[in-house]
């Protein structure tokens, strides 16, 4: 059964035999989710057919530092990217049916390629582990009666979701050294993840199952972003790192796939989960869109007999929890370029007395204002230095040309 726990020292499950047949599994609410066309409740945001204004969502969380949990299940739905805000209440229900389609594809291909981590091996001493197995596949079996007794209809066009799903993913291929190195991780981690949120109390520890297919599948999907902006930032640093065969250590996938759960207070991560997540310091940002569009036109406007240079392109993969990350990584680079080997890299992150900003146990102690400030100086400058490096050629001649520009770009903080 795909994804569950098992005892090293007595199991009844046997985790290598898993179905190809399409189920799509819906165990992960303990109750049962808002539907797809629930209203989202805040003032003038969606109209009458469900469509949202995503201007006025995005500006409503970032004027109010986050969102109150009461409207966070409907607005996430939109903020997170499920449903597209152009989408009508009678569209989301068929869009949901083939994201889960999608999910449960993209959760294969790496269960096929490494059958031996489809579980989470432990030996037999948390309790409350061995429970979630069982909450888990109780759920499992209810949801799997429910599904024998889908229309046809249904079925058909699940066959048709997932066909397209295997046309979209077979093509993607894996480091298979670097996701194994990746499962490791995550399977150190879920054991220790908090089991006071609400989710994963009582019935909700199966969710933690859930948990670790959503992380597995995402480091398949989502290799070496961290590692890619580090070089473009400070890439002494990154060579550094590489050339002592640190890089690996440092570009897990702890940050990322956890949205810095461990790092700050659980409440803090929420709130810069749905910072992050509205744009609004994003490289693909509205706003840095029009500005780059309007230094195009200007510039192909006023050198029609000169040879125009094309701006250099923005890495829109760049995104601001990626610089979040980067942050903590630049704040530390000193420490970082004295270690000379692995050893001395996780001596160096489990020291206490350095009171490094990213150390796990070190929890609820990163200041999330701070942070935040960094990153945005570490955006601005990239963006700063990638505006002047398209116009350097013709600075002296065209200043002005350049100074509505760098203005726009300022104006995002």
């Amino acid at each position: 059964m795909n994804g569950l726990f098992s005892s090293e020292k007595s199991s009844n499950i046997d985790c290598n035999s898993h179905s190809h047949d399409v189920f799509i599994s819906r165990v992960a609410p303990v109750k049962s989710p808002a539907t797809s066309s629930q209203h989202v409740k805040l003032p003038g945001v969606m109209d009458d057919e469900g469509r949202v204004d995503e201007s006025r969502l995005r500006m409503y969380i970032f004027k109010n530092g986050g969102l109150s949990p009461a409207e966070r299940g409907p607005v996430w739905r939109f903020l997170f990217g499920m449903y597209p805000c152009s989408s009508t209440a009678l569209e989301r229900p068929l869009l949901l049916e083939q994201m889960a389609v999608r999910y449960h594809v993209m959760k294969r291909r790496w269960q096929r390629l490494l059958p031996g981590a489809v579980c989470l091996y432990l030996n037999g001493t948390d309790a409350e582990l061995e429970a979630a197995v069982q909450y888990f596949e109780k759920r499992q079996e209810t949801e799997k009666r429910k599904q024998q007794h889908q229309s046809e209809e249904l079925r058909e066009m699940l066959s048709f979701l997932e066909l397209q799903a295997h046309v979209l993913f077979e093509r993607v291929t894996f480091d298979l050294e670097e996701l194994q190195e990746a499962i490791r991780i995550i399977d150190k981690d879920i054991p220790r993840t908090d089991r006071d949120v609400a989710y994963y109390m009582h019935e909700g520890l199966g969710n933690l199952l859930v948990l670790r297919d959503i992380l597995i599948t995402y480091a398949a999907f989502h290799p070496e972003l961290e590692a890619a902006l580090l070089k473009e930032l400070d890439p002494l640093l990154h060579s550094h790192l590489v050339t002592e065969s640190m890089d690996r250590l440092m570009f897990c996938h702890r940050w990322l796939l956890l949205g810095f759960q461990r790092e700050f207070e659980h409440s803090d991560a929420l709130r810069l989960l749905e910072i992050l997540s509205c744009d609004h310091l994003e490289l693909i940002s509205q706003q840095l869109g029009r500005a780059l569009s309007q230094e195009r036109l200007a510039s192909t406007r006023s050198l029609e007999d000169e040879a125009v240079m094309e701006p250099q392109a923005i890495t829109t993969e760049f995104t601001f929890d990626l610089f979040i990350c980067a942050t903590v990584l630049l704040e530390n680079r000193e420490a970082l370029l004295s270690c000379k080997n692995e050893v001395q890299l996780i001596k160096f992150t489990n020291s206490l007395e350095l009171k490094l900003v990213y150390v796990c146990s070190l929890k609820g102690t990163v200041d999330l204002n701070h942070s935040l400030k960094k990153a945005e100086e570490h955006f601005y400058n990239y963006c700063k230095r990638l505006a002047w490096a398209c116009v350097d050629s013709r600075a002296q001649n065209h200043k002005s040309k350049h100074e509505h520009f760098l203005y726009q770009l300022r104006s995002l903080f």
